[in-house]
């Protein structure tokens, strides 16, 4: 009986960290995204703050 249980609990440790890896990976994948629309979004400011200093 207890080597079952241990058997169990190891088992179901196994899945947790399988979901953090998951859970890791989509964190990363969205943070790129974010990072690459922000960063697209701010040179486009820059980019348009630029022209327009210098038209003045």
């Amino acid at each position: 009986m207890a080597k079952g249980k241990k058997a169990k609990k190891k088992a179901k440790k196994k899945t947790k960290s399988f979901c953090l890896v998951i859970y890791k990976k989509v964190l990363q994948v969205l943070a790129i995204f974010v990072i690459g629309i922000l960063g697209g979004y701010i040179k486009g400011r820059i980019d348009f703050f630029l022209k327009f200093c210098n038209l003045n």
